[in-house]
């Protein structure tokens, strides 16, 4: 019985030994790396012996450290490490080896081609008008160090247009790259844009060609308010909070629809410059309008179409030294200035005087009012309209005429400052 036992101890260490020879664990057969970019992780493995790998031919793009060795039983640790990928999800099996037998190891790694969103046109094509869009798309997954070579071919009602490629160089990882559309549109209708990078088509989008008919006017009406008669503290109070830039930038905001009201003074000016700027009454207040200085309303519009007819109307008080009177002109670039057609004329001291705004010592809206209507007299696709009431006699609110630098009292506007357009 004894030396049963002995036999049966005996058979049992050889078996263990024999086990113990034999042994291979790794943590896991299967890797995924989720990102593109070149990384690496670690996983354990658990040998007694001498141990190696296989990774298959061509596959250079998993490296192993280390990648053989003498195991002690104990665990020891292996970096897999992948490089950047710029291609398509990839994946590939390689092979730990071990006392001639093979233990797989599967490694996948995410997609690292750059990603394209989709194409889209800033701007509109409109028939007889330069281009002013431009084609758009967005970028991800860059590894910071491609050039390519963006472009795009068009079909359909594309005549008298193109984009023309250009290279870039990402250096981020993810943006925008921005092409001009250049040229003039000649038909309407629709143009389909093929873009391409490197030659490969990326992404397509259909763009309109308006006619400029077919264009709504954008940015009109917009006003401007204040009260219509001498109001209070309360009334002063709500203007202020209403446009607090006033007594800071000197700017009004337009309360209906976007746009802003300033005073531009010419920059050979003598005369001291325009100050006090105020919420007196409710009204905007402000001192310091001589010959040439200008109240500016800046609106921005889109699709204003030639011959549109524009009405800006308004009322605008002051003290008995304020500049008297006024005439009014409108721009399309804020350089060449077209006078507003029926002007008033009145002859004071043997001068005679046009004008399109007359101030009033008064503080109500009723008193001073104008309003004024012209014909744009070209298109403007995209831009500002901007309207000017300018000092055009040296002539003080009392009619009196004074020196050349005559005027510098307080000046007001009052009621509702408005443009608006026939559509």
């Amino acid at each position: 019985m004894k030396r049963l036992l002995y036999i049966l101890f005996a058979l049992t260490i050889l078996f263990a030994c024999k086990k113990d020879e034999t042994l291979f664990v790794r943590e896991t057969d299967r890797i995924s790396f989720h990102t593109a970019l070149a990384q690496s992780r670690n996983i354990s493995l658990r040998c007694k012996g001498a141990w190696g790998s296989e990774i298959p031919e061509g596959c250079n793009w998993i490296t192993l450290t280390p990648d053989g060795g003498t195991g002690s039983g104990e665990f020891i640790f292996i970096e897999v490490k992948v490089s950047d990928n710029r291609a398509a999800e990839r994946s590939e099996t390689i092979w730990f080896t071990y006392k001639g037998e093979k233990y797989p190891l599967t490694v996948t790694q995410a997609e690292g081609s750059l990603k394209w969103g989709t194409p889209e046109l800033e701007g509109n094509l409109v028939v007889g008008n330069p281009c002013d869009a431009s084609l758009k798309i967005a970028f991800s997954r860059a590894f910071g160090d491609e050039t390519i070579t963006l472009g795009a071919t068009l079909e359909g009602d594309s005549d008298g247009i193109q984009i023309n490629e250009k290279a870039f160089n990402l250096l981020d990882s993810e943006g925008t790259l921005v092409l001009p559309v250049e040229g003039t549109p000649e038909k309407a209708g629709y143009t389909d844009i093929s873009v391409t990078v490197n030659g490969s088509v990326v992404g397509t989008l259909r763009s309109k060609v308006y006619s400029i008919d077919e264009l709504p006017l954008e940015g009109l009406p917009v006003q401007w308010n204040f009260c219509e008669t001498q109001g209070g503290n309360d009334d002063r109070d709500a203007l202020k909070s209403r446009q607090p830039d006033w007594a800071t930038t000197h700017v009004l905001h337009a309360d209906k629809g976007s746009g802003d009201i300033f005073i531009v003074e010419p920059d050979d000016k003598s005369a001291s410059a325009v100050n006090g700027f105020a919420y007196n009454n409710g009204h905007a207040y402000f001192k310091g309008l001589y010959v040439n200085d200008a109240i500016v309303m800046r609106v921005p519009v889109r699709n204003l179409k030639e011959n549109t007819a524009v009405t800006v109307s308004g009322s605008i008080g002051g003290s008995g030294s304020s500049a008297g009177f006024l005439i009014m002109e409108y721009s399309l670039d804020g350089t060449v200035w077209t006078e507003v057609p029926d002007a008033a004329k009145i002859t004071l001291m043997d001068e005679e005087i046009s004008y399109h705004a007359a101030v009033y010592d008064s503080f109500l809206a009723s008193d001073g009012a104008f309003s004024c209507t012209f014909n744009v007299a070209e298109t403007l696709l995209s831009g500002y309209l901007q309207v000017r009431l300018r000092v055009c006699a040296d002539v003080r609110v009392t009619r009196d005429k004074t020196i050349t630098t005559g005027g510098g009292g307080s000046t007001r506007l009052k009621g509702s400052f408005k443009i608006t357009a026939e559509v």
